[in-house]
């Protein structure tokens, strides 16, 4: 193909294209509120054209089923020499693979969205290499974000465009990108009409056509995929794709065929006018509700005439004020306002048909979309709701088609590009990925030998949700079953646990398995458990072993649990040391205080007797005291030269005398009573401050001994060589 033949061909697509395009152009604006008015109606009322969406939800909700409930691509063996199921399984994991690298939801989402909002979108095949460092190759899957830049041959019919004979797809280069890739080449855009010179972006065309080429030694000739890039004046790149089918596939919607003529739907296509009716009322009343006056005030004359400035603008203003009375005293009624603009009943009427419309047109009621209708029971409600997912089943049927001739490719162009010796990577039905030989290498483990270049195998696609919410299922059912009859758990207890998204799920399940009947399992399981002399010989002494190990943990546990409980009767103990401590750091006075008391008594008792001496001293005085004014003294006693001051006699002074040395004796006693009271409360308090440090220390050792009993120690498990036997010791 040269470029002037594919100018013709894209011309052709063109053509034959446009009307649907546009068309799927317009549904594409429309869903996301472009369009919904012409420009003269947006010329005449710019600021009053109201877009109320309702189209969105019905497309979210399509969409987003579809989403929840994505094919599988299925691998079967064909009739063909070479094929078997265990390759077939190959392919099937590889495609997974194939998936998983492609972040193929993407690519699946991408193309239902553009068929549901525009009528039809597409995804494409692509084949690159590994890394740059390598020479192999690998397939992937791509989305299409542009789904108007991408043709297909307008002769094809199947939904699924598996009879495209070919196909092409548009793509921007910059000028530089351009001559950086393609020096020397003209830098023309792919049209018919010659690009600026001083333009900075071209279009480039990238062509896929079949040709059929004859080979020796085959009746049949070999389709051959041609793949060639053209600007507008050269044809810039020539290769192959592997495989037998143009390798672009569309997603279309509702597809309706009159008089040879194809027609695509989208799901808002029909909805479109009711849509337009909606917004036409709304903003209708808005439009009236906008011309209608404010509710006006009624008042009667003289009530605000006196307070005008609350009343001008009365919707503004927190306190009104109005007249009472009038000139003439009489009473005035209060200001009231009258009822605002009623919208008018029409207008209601017309907005809720439009809504009906609305779904009436895609066949989704208030129930496919999780909205209460006039059902009257849950199963009302689902069975209407599953009435709306069969009106929209179309686009999750060509969607299924569509991914199930992406397998097709993937099928048919696997052998070219995985052709020789190499381990690939695959992912299981349980989402595990493992390494696997091919074509001649096999890896560790693997039973059997897979040549993808040999054999042929057919597609198809399961419908369903994803493996993980099967397996969540599989153990709500198997959950169930065992409930109602808890004799299965001996029967399906490890499919049950495998099921399962807990921790420890699978070794549960590894545990329950070998409680199950071999005659349960399948071969390759009863392998997996036949039992082993010497693993089981030891198993029992690892058992054994963990036997000991916890009877000397809990005699372990035991013994602590008693030092804790002697460690608190001991932390008991030193509270109560402690406070006596406390007490002993204060003076006592038991015996040494009553000895103190007697003595005290004691020289209390001399005083008294002191004092009794003196007392008859002056009374003898006083007896032979002389009468006053009588200047002489009684017989023995001498007075002073004045006759007032009595003298005492000699045996007076020496009695007196003999008194007061007395008395200094029993001072200087009592003086020295008191410095031994001293000294011996000195003594006692050092004695006591000795014994507290010393309870203090024993306390402070006690306390280290608890310590270090409380510490878990490790325990030495020991195996007899010779009996198996197994010991242990802490």
């Amino acid at each position: 193909m040269d470029v002037k033949e594919a100018l013709e061909k894209a011309e052709q697509a063109k053509s034959y294209w446009s009307e649907i395009y546009s068309e799927a152009e317009n549904d594409l604006l429309f869903g996301i509120g472009i369009g919904h008015y012409s420009d003269r109606e947006m010329r005449d009322r710019p600021d009053g054209c109201m877009v109320v969406p309702v189209l969105p939800q019905f497309i979210h909700q399509v969409v987003n089923d579809g989403r929840q409930n994505t094919p599988s691509i299925n691998v079967l063996p064909g009739e063909g020499e070479g094929s078997s199921i265990e390759t077939a399984k190959i392919f099937k994991g590889l495609i997974r693979n194939i998936e998983y690298k492609s972040n193929a939801d993407e690519v699946y989402d991408t193309g239902l969205e553009y068929a549901v909002r525009s009528s039809f979108g597409f995804a494409r095949v692509e084949h690159d290499y590994i890394d740059d460092s390598s020479d192999l190759q690998e397939l992937k899957l791509l989305s299409v974000p542009n789904p108007q830049g991408t043709y297909l041959d307008p002769s094809y019919i199947k939904a699924d465009g598996s009879d495209a004979e070919w196909g092409f797809a548009l793509e921007q280069i910059s000028k530089k990108a351009f001559e950086k890739k393609y020096p020397g080449k003209e830098f023309t855009s792919f049209s018919e009409n010659p690009t600026d010179s001083k333009a900075e972006e071209i279009t480039l065309a990238e062509f896929f056509y079949k040709e059929l080429v004859k080979v020796e030694g085959r009746k049949r000739p070999k389709t051959v995929i041609h793949r060639c890039r053209f600007s507008g004046a050269d044809r810039l790149e020539e290769t192959t794709f592997p495989g037998i089918y143009i390798p672009i596939v569309p997603f279309l919607g509702e597809v309706v065929w009159i008089n040879g003529k194809r027609y695509l739907l989208s799901l808002i296509r029909n909805a479109k006018d009711a849509q337009r009716r909606i917004n036409k009322w709304a903003t209708k009343e808005s439009e009236l509700l906008d011309m209608a006056p404010i509710a006006p005030i009624l008042a009667p004359v003289g009530a605000i005439e006196n307070v005008p400035d609350g009343w001008t603008a009365p919707d503004d203003t927190i306190v009104l004020r109005y007249n009472m009375f009038d000139s003439q005293g009489r009473p005035l009624d209060k200001p009231e306002r009258l009822n605002a603009p009623q919208i008018p009943t029409g207008f209601v009427n017309a907005m809720q048909a439009a809504n009906e419309q609305v779904k009436q047109a895609m066949g989704m009621y208030n129930a496919s979309i999780g909205q209460r209708s006039n059902e009257t029971s849950g199963v009302a409600i689902d069975a209407r709701k599953v009435e709306g997912e069969v009106a929209t089943f179309h686009f999750a049927d060509n969607r299924n088609r569509s991914i199930q001739h992406i397998g097709r490719i993937l099928v048919h162009a696997i052998p070219e590009i995985y052709d020789t010796e190499r381990v690939i990577q695959i992912v299981g039905e349980e989402e595990e990925p493992q390494m696997v030989g091919i074509n001649g290498l096999t890896v560790d483990g693997q039973e059997h030998k897979h040549d993808l270049t040999k054999g042929q195998y057919d597609v198809r696609v399961t419908t369903g949700a994803s493996y993980t919410t099967k397996r969540q299922e599989a153990a709500a059912l198997l959950g169930d079953l065992v409930v109602k009859n808890p004799s299965l758990l001996n029967v399906v207890g490890d499919l049950l646990f495998k099921n399962m998204d807990v921790a420890g799920a699978d070794a549960i399940a590894s545990r329950l398995k070998k409680t199950i009947p071999p005659q349960l399992l399948d071969e390759k399981d009863r392998e997996q458990e036949a039992p082993d002399p010497e693993k089981q010989q030891m198993a029992q002494i690892i058992e054994q072993g963990a036997a000991e190990i916890q009877r000397l943990t809990a005699e372990l546990a035991n013994k602590q649990g008693e030092l804790q409980l002697k460690g608190a009767e001991i932390e008991l103990k030193k509270g109560e040391l402690q406070v006596k401590a406390a007490e002993m750091q204060q003076p006592q006075s038991s015996a040494l205080d009553v000895e103190s008391q007697a003595f005290d008594q004691h020289i209390k008792q001399r005083e008294l007797e002191l004092k009794e001496a003196e007392f008859e001293l002056k009374v003898f005085q006083a007896k032979q005291a002389p009468a006053k004014g009588s200047g002489t003294a009684p017989a023995g006693i001498k007075l002073d030269t004045t006759g007032f001051q009595m003298l005492k006699t000699p045996e007076q002074e020496e009695f007196d005398k003999q008194a007061e040395i007395e008395r200094l004796t029993l001072e200087q006693q009592k003086l020295r009573l008191e410095q031994q009271e001293l000294a011996l409360q000195q003594q006692e308090s050092a004695q006591r401050a000795e014994q507290a440090n010393a309870v203090i220390m024993a306390l402070a050792s006690i306390s280290a001994q608890l310590d270090a009993l409380n510490k878990p120690k490790p325990i030495t498990v020991i195996r007899d060589p010779n009996t198996g036997v197994i010991t242990g010791a802490v």
